[in-house]
């Protein structure tokens, strides 16, 4: 294993090389006969190296067959091509990137072992301004992240380089954004590949990840000021996926979103939050029919005490119902579990609350974190932040599980991150997590140790 690292980066850093150092020939040379045609076109690239080791992931549970720990490795390689070309009719901007992702030594996930993955991470087309209007239509492979990612983040499942997670996009998808001054519209359709987030409805009850899931929506957002704004909107999920297990479940469930969020600053203070309830039907769980009536949100209040070094500390709270009857095996037509949706990560502990019981254990459904973080920058290139999680469940149960207790687990996780310029991102991480008693009684009560690492270079 250690061998094929070492080719890989070799190979990769060389790689990375070549585009930096070829960047300027490629655009003088390879561009510049375009110039009739185009506006502009340009080349980017990034590449991620990561590695992490783990002392008992699972609180004890293995990991591999005889082995509670692991260390593995991840790469990831994005090229991507960008033209532009302005029109009678709009300003049109289209994007093609590859993307090659790796895994070296079986993962903490346990899903990928020394494998490698070649595909299209962007394939879109942009109209800017149509028609000398404040619309804009997005068509094609894309990302799609609504507002601070809480409900659509994240289009398909990576199978292979699950920590960088750099594969975000919707593999079809349409946003047509409006500006308005202060206030801003997105309307979208998407369909999503390998969907993942919700554990009880896809891997645990099928054996795989579903196809066939969608989104569609409207979202509005106000400017009060900077950073004062509101938003909301009306979020369906379309499940056509049909995944069930005759006798227990059967999915078709279209979850309807109401979703109002607030982002207001005073000061020093910075107040955030987001309640979302969800309606519509949920399938059937042992031949009864659910309708959904869950919820979901969180609250945070950041102080920045503004001097030279910059700390802060934030104190923030997330919810995510449960329903009762996934503790007791008595399922009435009410279904009160909170739908994870298309999540997505904006940054550290949102929306995967923990790099072990957010990031391993459990999806966003069925529980609620106390969170309290402090950070600082002792140079204006480096961000140093610690973060304490209480994480309980909601209803006392477990990926199917009914457990005696909700208390998950305690954690503590500390990042350094150091951007020395645009071009390079260097990351460690350390953390510690204690297992509860309900995750002693499903997985183990062995405590949970890692370390991690990233470079990243950016042109």
């Amino acid at each position: 294993m250690k061998k094929r690292w070492f080719l890989n980066s070799v190979l990769l850093v060389c790689l990375s090389c070549l585009v930096c150092t070829g960047q300027s020939a490629i655009a003088d040379v390879e561009f510049k006969n375009l110039n009739s045609v185009l506006d502009s076109a340009r080349l980017g690239f990034d590449q991620f190296f990561f590695y992490r080791i783990d002392s008992n992931p699972y609180f004890g549970s293995d990991v591999t067959p005889g082995d509670t720990d692991s260390d593995f490795g991840e790469i990831v390689s994005k090229l991507r091509l960008s033209v532009s070309k302005n029109l009678p009719f709009a300003n049109i901007e289209a994007q093609f990137a590859l993307i090659y992702m790796s895994t070296i030594g079986a993962d903490m996930y346990m899903t990928s072992e020394d494998e490698n993955e070649l595909g299209a991470d962007q394939a879109w087309i942009n109209f800017e301004n149509l028609f000398a209007s404040p619309l804009s239509m997005r068509i094609g492979e894309q990302n799609l992240q609504i507002e601070k990612q809480f409900l659509v983040g994240i289009g398909r499942y990576n199978r292979l380089a699950r920590w960088l997670f750099q594969n975000q996009s919707f593999p079809l998808a349409v946003q047509i954004n409006g500006d308005y001054g202060a206030l801003k519209s997105t309307l979208f359709w998407a369909e999503s590949r390998d969907y993942w987030q919700n554990f009880n409805e896809t891997v645990l009850v099928s054996g795989d990840f579903a196809s066939k899931v969608g989104v569609s929506g409207l979202n509005l957002h106000y400017d009060f000021s900077e950073n004062t704004y509101i938003y909301g909107g009306l979020i369906a999920k379309l499940d056509d996926s049909d995944t069930q297990v005759p006798g227990v479940f059967s999915s078709n469930s279209q979850t309807i979103n109401f979703d109002l969020g607030v982002n207001y600053t005073l000061g020093n203070l910075l107040l955030e939050g987001e309640l979302v309830h969800q309606r519509g039907d949920a399938g059937t769980w042992y031949d009864v029919e659910q309708d959904r009536n869950a919820y979901g949100g969180f609250a945070a209040l950041t102080w920045n005490f503004g001097t030279t070094i910059a700390p802060w500390v934030k104190l923030q709270y997330d919810y995510f119902s449960g329903d009762k009857d996934f503790g007791s095996g008595n399922f009435d037509s009410d279904m009160e579990a909170f739908d994870p949706m298309f999540y997505g990560f904006p940054g550290w502990e949102r929306w995967f609350i923990g790099e072990i019981s957010g990031e391993l254990h459990l999806d966003n459904s069925n529980k609620h974190v106390i969170s309290l973080e402090a950070g600082f920058k002792p140079h204006q290139t480096t961000t140093v932040t610690a973060v304490y999680l209480n994480t309980m469940l909601d209803e006392n149960y477990s990926r199917l599980t009914a457990l005696a207790d909700d208390h998950w687990s305690d954690e503590v996780n500390v990042f350094i991150d150091y951007f020395p310029n645009n071009h390079m991102w260097l990351h460690l991480g350390a953390g510690y997590a204690k297992p509860g008693d309900a995750a002693k009684e499903l997985l183990g009560d062995k405590d949970n140790l890692f370390v991690q690492s990233l470079i990243g270079f950016f042109f």
